[in-house]
């Protein structure tokens, strides 16, 4: 009986359906391989993906960490006090250096203003010497330096 049930698996074995069923076989696991393989490939794309971004997010923590302790400074509080509220510590002045105006060198001294003629020129004055310091405060700092100390342009 055993050379019975030897013959028959080596009929069977060597027949046409156990060849079509093990290349089937073959072939299903052929491809289940190269999924994995492809979604090993894949997993290691995104592993390497998500690590730079891990350390570009750990650049940008350490840059805003230091923003964050520079913002904190007396020195950046002083500095957005000066510079958004006009703000001064004491004893500290505020200086504006204008030029005069060259209406008033080449006017004469010959003649003396009325009384009524006097407030309308203190409020001509007045709008004279505050588009001045407009025009001073539009200038660069350089520029302004430069007219300070050498009196030219």
């Amino acid at each position: 009986m055993s050379t019975d049930v030897s013959l028959t698996l080596r009929r069977f074995l060597t027949s046409r359906v156990a060849l079509v069923a093990s290349i089937v076989v073959c072939a299903v696991l052929f491809f289940q391989l190269v999924q994995v393989v492809t979604r090993s490939a894949s997993t290691g794309r995104d592993i390497a993906s998500l690590t730079s971004q891990v350390e570009s997010l750990k650049a940008e923590q350490k840059r805003l960490e230091q923003l964050r302790s520079f913002l904190q400074t007396d020195f950046f509080a002083e500095q957005e006090a000066r510079t958004k509220f006009g703000l001064q510590k004491e004893g500290e002045h505020a200086l504006i250096i204008s030029r005069p105006d060259d209406s008033s060198r080449s006017g004469s001294n010959d003649t003396q203003p009325s009384k009524s003629d006097t407030s309308t020129q203190s409020s001509e004055g007045a709008l004279r010497s505050r588009s001045v310091v407009q025009a001073i405060l539009e200038q660069k700092n350089y520029h302004q330096w430069w007219q300070f100390f050498f009196g030219w342009p």
